[in-house]
């Protein structure tokens, strides 16, 4: 099935950014991360949210003055101040990372897009659960963009802890976005904005 490569292969995709991103940032930086920054996806606190987004005010709201855009892919989103947005570009698709550069604040979220030739009702629980086995699928909700993007937004666990994963279909890719639970508020934020064109 071809759904089910298109996912493996974006899940070691993933994996391997997800991997130089974590030595890349715990190392520290010219972005202005301190070497005991935590990674991308950062570690949580016992409640579940990222150490040092107490104090980084990331529980709430946050401004979004700044927009990505992508011309590529007829999309745009909004997200906060002293991040950075980095297009990777990949043969079968692209991967968007988004990281926080404020005081040791390392926290984001990705986004995969891959093509993807199915409807975007296969994008069900059940699907991913057969596909990627072990993969957590907890508290699935539809999620869609007005009329353009249809999917799914359930909780899952990376080895750094609990995520918040959107995936959702539109003009033939799928698109896969990842952040650590402690973001989810923003993460939710930020989508609400997500446009396409």
């Amino acid at each position: 099935m071809k759904y089910s490569h298109t996912i493996v292969i974006s899940l070691i995709i993933a994996a391997c950014v997800a991997g130089g991103l974590y030595f890349y940032f715990s190392r520290g930086t010219n972005l202005g991360l301190s070497s005991a920054s935590p990674a991308l996806f950062g570690t949580t606190s016992p409640s579940g949210t990222p150490q040092g987004a107490q104090n980084a005010g990331l529980n709430g709201m946050a401004p979004l003055p700044e927009t990505y855009t992508d011309s590529d892919y007829g999309f745009s989103f909004q997200y906060p101040e002293n991040y950075e947005v980095n297009p990777l570009v990949s043969a079968d698709g692209r991967t968007i990372l988004t990281a926080g550069q404020k005081g040791n604040l390392g926290f984001g979220f990705q986004v995969i897009i891959t093509p993807f030739d199915e409807p975007a009702s296969h994008i069900t629980a059940a699907r991913i659960a057969h596909d990627i086995p072990g993969m957590e699928v907890k508290d699935p909700t539809p999620f869609s963009i007005g009329t353009a993007a249809q999917g799914l937004s359930f909780q899952s666990t990376e080895d750094t802890g609990p995520t918040r994963e959107i995936w959702f279909v539109a003009g033939g890719n799928l698109y896969q976005v990842t952040a650590p639970i402690g973001f989810d508020a923003i993460l939710q934020q930020i989508m609400s904005t997500w446009q396409f064109k």
